[in-house]
């Protein structure tokens, strides 16, 4: 590598060390103990009990690797468990294991944050080779401050893992430079990691035919090795997954991954519980707010397209292309839940290549005086962007840096508190059933229960709660005229729009509205509702 080269480098990863570090204060928020998670991100709630039993050691040798191996929560892979097991290791071995903010800083910070900045480095490297500081960045900042990218910060999820095996598997093949060597073997597990962590690696269906194909029409390889390139690349792959995802050798374990993936694939492509807009118009506002600007996005396109003619590093361009195109139009026209990450994967690369048309660094061609100013044009609706990007990261910052104080449900958790619940006498442990953004600490004063699917009568008539806390929105969400009629259960839909139609009233059978505001709505059974009556 270069002096300039080294020096590019150095001070990339000075900024994402400060990147890093940064993410670290509105990280701390949000977890001061397990239940709060689900106010803010139920999905960090669902998956914490499993990374906690990884670490917890059983009574014998067999429990405990039984504990490590089957971690049960079969809607993201292996990969993303055992490197959040890793991760928490170090805090397992001092003891603070319990601590739940130590927990989500260490996994949202090493799990999130980190290896997307390392997926940008490696985009940035591809793109510019730090041979322009400049340049690189630009598209260094471009990147890291997509709002999407921002907001995947906030969180600890398997996005950042998974792109970043995405991201990998670019970086092998650009290495291999179609030698088919060791480098494309290395792709061929990272893109296994990619499928065993979130599946998406299966995207690669055309970028890796059409690496095969450019190998052989440029006669780099012939017919025979083109074959056999594409076999073991599969191999490799498929063996990538299996090892790191072991339970798919044990026919139970198999079978019962098959299945969660089965629902959450149905899931995606109908709604939760209720059928979802499909299509790209129901997906324009999130891609405009968390991934930019029409102009912005028709640009990376743009650059994309051109790299892919013009570039001495065509084959990269293409391959994004391949990979970028039919995964957006899977998104865009087959799924129907709108996570604001799902593009995440498709965008960095696709936006990487907007270093084609900045002017800072030589691309190999010679360019005349139009086409210098198109690429100082081009850089001016980059940086608008980028400032909009500014905007909206700045935002998303203060938003989880101050979560706790701002947020509603505490506000409604710490009014519950002060009126109905600091009073109740020692010997009385109510059983309190909330919705899932309805926040209740953990206590030895009481037993707190939640449930992930439709609520009706008959389940808390079965649970028999002393107290009921319902969100409104919820409330509001299903009680719309046309839930029963676009439900995937439209029975059990009846049954959950009837109760929380009741509950919009201010009354549910058997109990008695006890607070109300709005955010949520808390009801006391009516046998049990003097006992919540602090004062009175």
């Amino acid at each position: 590598m270069a002096k300039d080269q080294k020096l590019t480098l150095l001070v990339l990863l000075a900024l994402g060390t400060v990147y890093f570090l940064g993410f670290a204060f509105p990280n701390l928020q949000g977890a001061t103990d397990r239940n709060m998670l689900a106010v803010f991100e139920p999905d960090e709630f669902a998956q914490y009990p499993h990374v906690i039993r990884m670490l917890t050691p059983g009574k014998n040798l067999a429990e405990t690797v039984f504990n490590i191996v089957v971690y049960r929560h079969f809607y993201y892979g292996y990969p993303f468990y055992v490197a959040s097991a890793l991760v928490l290791l170090p805090l397992r071995l001092v003891g603070e294991l319990q601590s739940t903010p130590w927990v989500m800083l260490t996994l949202r910070q090493m799990i999130s944050v980190l290896p997307m900045i390392l997926s940008v480095l490696l985009l940035v490297y591809l793109q510019t080779r730090f041979r322009n500081l400049w340049g690189a960045l630009v598209l260094f900042a471009l990147l890291l401050s997509v709002p999407a990218v921002v907001r995947n910060n906030l969180w600890w999820h398997p996005d950042s893992l998974t792109i970043l095996w995405i991201v990998l598997t670019f970086f092998f093949l650009d290495r291999d430079d179609l030698s088919f060597g060791k480098n494309f073997l290395l792709a061929a597990v990272t893109c296994g990691l990619a499928v065993g962590t979130k599946l998406i690696g299966l995207f690669f269906f055309l970028a890796i035919p059409t690496y095969i194909a450019w190998g052989f029409f440029s006669r780099r390889i012939n017919l025979r090795r083109a074959m056999t390139a594409a076999v073991v690349f599969v191999a490799v792959m498929v063996l990538t997954v299996v090892l790191t995802n072991p339970l798919l050798l044990h026919p139970e374990g198999r079978a019962r991954i098959i299945a969660t993936q089965q629902r959450q694939q149905a899931a995606m492509s109908f709604g939760w519980a209720v059928a979802y807009a499909k299509g790209p118009a129901s997906w324009l506002g999130i891609i405009t707010e968390y991934y930019g600007r029409w102009f912005f996005i028709a640009l990376a396109f743009i650059a994309a397209a051109l790299g892919a003619l013009r570039s001495s590093r065509r084959l990269l361009y293409t391959l994004i292309l391949v990979w970028a195109v039919p995964f957006a139009l899977y998104i865009l026209f087959f799924i129907a839940i709108k996570p604001r990450h799902f593009f995440l994967p498709i965008a960095l690369p696709l936006y990487s290549c907007l270093a084609f048309v900045l002017p800072f660094y030589d691309t190999g061609n010679q360019t005349n005086l139009t086409a210098g100013l198109l690429r100082w044009a081009a850089l001016v609706l980059i940086a608008v962007q980028l400032v909009l990007n500014v905007v909206s990261g700045v935002t998303q910052f203060n938003e989880a840096l101050y979560r706790e104080a701002w947020s509603d449900s505490l506000k409604f958790y710490a009014e519950l508190e002060r009126r109905h619940l600091a009073c109740l006498q020692a010997d009385f442990k109510p059983v309190i059933y909330r919705d899932v953004r309805a926040y209740v600490p953990p206590s030895d004063r009481w037993q707190v229960e939640m449930k992930w699917g439709l609520v009706d009568y008959d389940y808390i008539r079965q649970l028999n709660p002393d107290l009921v806390i319902l969100q409104q929105q919820r409330i509001k969400d299903y009680t719309l005229a046309e839930a029963v009629e676009n439900a995937a259960d439209s029975a059990q839909m009846e049954r959950t729009y009837r109760f929380y139609q009741d509950a919009a009233q201010g009354r549910l059978a058997g109990y008695r509205l006890l607070l109300q505001d709005g955010f949520g709505a808390a009801f006391a059974r009516q046998d049990r509702y003097e006992l919540f009556l602090c004062g009175k």
